[in-house]
């Protein structure tokens, strides 16, 4: 009998020491994320600005905040939505957080220290109303930059930050819903769809402009709208960002062009891997020939337009482009991303899969009309 009390003693020991172990190391990863959280915070806010409205009444000037932006240079260049400066040239100014340790406590909380601290006066330098991105400047330098990521997936854990109704520096969190929403809710966008990345990370009116990041506080989106119920004016958790593979590509432009970056394309039509093929095509397959495989590791082609840039380049109806430049080709976003968002002139290689052969083939672009379409 004492026997047996003693190895229910060790076993309860055991297991009471086991648990205190593990609930220390879960307390301990918990304090270790909260840390770190805290710090990826405290230096992604830093690389983001608050993007104001200049008003003088009666000689007295006041600020109305628009939306955000981030420093993307550390001399002074910032990436913002083009909606929230787009008629307001004249009358923008950029607040900026002061680059100090304990701003969260002291700063953020001083709505006296707030108002007075330095506002700078900004120029715009370019800007792309249809993927609602504009390139703007303040003076100066060493200003904290906001470092970029990769392409996010569902279920990725993302924050938000901005000035929503007026908060300024607004941290909000949730995660990805989907990798893209296809959409046209812009008159900028002249009819034309676009994709932006879906999260339920609050974004309200004056978080345009700000950053979505992911856990590494890295940029992986630009905020840029939200889709609210007709007739209420809340938050349903479905926001919109500018993907950052579209940032990617588009920022280097911005900064070379000084103009609104003008799109390229193929001349082709397609069906991606999870797409079945229509009807048309598959009897116009039969009748040429071309045999349409059941699994596919890219972007089927199922037109090319006569004397285009694909039809120059020998592209034809049934190859597969599997990569262009290295990138992987399964959708309309990544072609989006490697040929049409890229400047007219420039040449790609496309790696194609044409019945068992593998051919590479250089396709010099060209600028995209109204009419053209891929």
């Amino acid at each position: 009998m004492k026997r047996n009390l003693a190895v229910v003693f060790m076993m309860a020991a055991v297991f009471y020491t086991s648990n205190y172990f593990f609930q220390s190391k879960i307390q301990a990863s918990a304090t270790v994320e909260t840390r770190n959280f805290n710090e990826i915070i405290r230096e992604a806010s830093q690389a983001t600005v608050v993007i104001e409205l200049k008003r003088t009444i009666n000689d007295a000037v006041s600020y109305v905040s628009m939306g955000g932006g981030v420093f993307v240079r550390e001399d002074g260049y910032i990436l913002t939505n083009y909606h929230i400066v787009d008629g307001n040239e004249d009358n923008l100014a950029i607040h900026c957080l002061p680059q100090s340790e304990d701003y969260q406590s002291r700063y953020i909380g001083d709505l006296n220290i707030m108002r007075q601290y330095r506002r700078y006066d900004v120029k715009i330098i370019s800007y792309d109303p249809i993927r609602d991105l504009a390139l703007l400047k303040i003076d100066g330098s060493g200003f904290p930059t906001i470092n970029f990521g990769d392409d996010p997936k569902v279920g990725d854990r993302v924050f938000a930050i901005g000035s929503p109704l007026g908060l300024r520096w607004t941290v909000t969190h949730g995660i990805i819903s989907r990798e893209f929403s296809i959409l046209d809710f812009s008159e900028k966008s002249g009819g034309k769809h676009d994709y932006y990345i879906q999260t339920d990370a609050a974004i309200n009116s004056g978080n345009s402009g700000g950053p979505l990041l992911n856990e590494k506080g890295e940029l992986i989106g630009l905020n840029a709208a939200l889709i609210a119920p007709i007739g209420l004016k809340i938050n349903a958790g479905l926001n919109l960002a500018v993907p950052i593979g579209d940032i990617r590509v588009l920022l280097p432009r911005l900064f070379e062009e000084k103009t609104t970056p003008e799109r390229s394309y193929l001349g082709i039509k397609f069906i991606s891997p999870y797409q079945e093929a229509p009807k048309e095509f598959k009897d116009y397959a039969a009748e040429h020939n071309i045999i349409i495989p059941q699994e596919r590791d890219g972007i089927l082609i199922t037109d090319v337009k006569k004397i285009s840039p694909a039809d120059q380049a020998g592209l034809r109806i049934g190859d597969i482009i599997k990569f262009i430049d290295g990138k992987k080709i399964i959708s309309f976003v990544d072609l989006n991303q490697a040929a049409v968002l890229q400047k007219p002139g420039k040449i790609i290689r496309a790696e194609i899969q044409r019945r068992e052969r593998t051919i590479n083939l250089n396709i010099a672009l060209e600028k995209k009309s109204d009419t053209d379409t891929d």
